[in-house]
């Protein structure tokens, strides 16, 4: 798998390099799409590093929609995947970087791509399309939150959507639903 080129709403400093994707959030937070392989999992994490000099108190992926693109048609599918939005509620501190979580993974032994940390959002590969490159499109966000600070709520960083769709239409391809 690798990254083919993404396209974001509101930010132009974005560096491209066929390993990896990084976004910079206006709020001077950094999100990271890098390849990564673990046992028999292998795909695409994301990570948030905290450049500020406060701590973020959670962050949140949301992952809208996935469109196979088909080859013979020469556009995009509708979208084939049920809303996937996990959160990570571990703080991360002033100038340190965050938990990882799983963006995009395909088990060996599973039967395609899956969305996110659990199993619940699979990304099914379309049954009459033969293609030999699956390509898919997704549309993401991330949204972080301040650090409370004592007997205080989290506030969302920034304001209006300065804070999100830092990462929209990230475009996805395999050699294959077994790569």
């Amino acid at each position: 798998m690798r990254v083919v080129t993404s396209e974001h709403a509101l930010n132009q400093n974005e560096a491209i390099d066929p390993h990896h994707l990084v976004f910079t959030s206006p709020d001077d937070f950094v999100v990271k799409i890098f390849p990564h392989e673990y046992g028999d999992t292998k795909g695409f994490i994301l990570t948030i590093i905290n450049n500020r000099l406060i701590a973020i108190g959670q962050y949140r992926l949301l992952v809208r929609t996935g469109q196979s693109y088909d080859s013979r048609q020469n556009d995009w599918s509708e979208n084939r995947l049920n809303v996937f939005s996990g959160v990570s509620t571990q703080p991360i501190p002033a100038s340190c970087t965050g938990q990882n979580m799983w963006l995009l993974r395909k088990i060996k032994s599973g039967a395609g791509l899956l969305v996110g940390n659990d199993t619940g959002h699979p990304l099914p590969w379309p049954e009459n399309d033969k293609s030999v490159t699956q390509t898919w499109l997704l549309d993401a966000e991330v949204t972080a939150q301040a650090a409370p600070k004592h007997n205080t709520n989290p506030t969302p960083l920034g304001s209006g959507p300065s804070t999100r769709c830092l990462m929209r239409r990230i475009s996805l391809r395999s050699a294959s639903a077994s790569a």
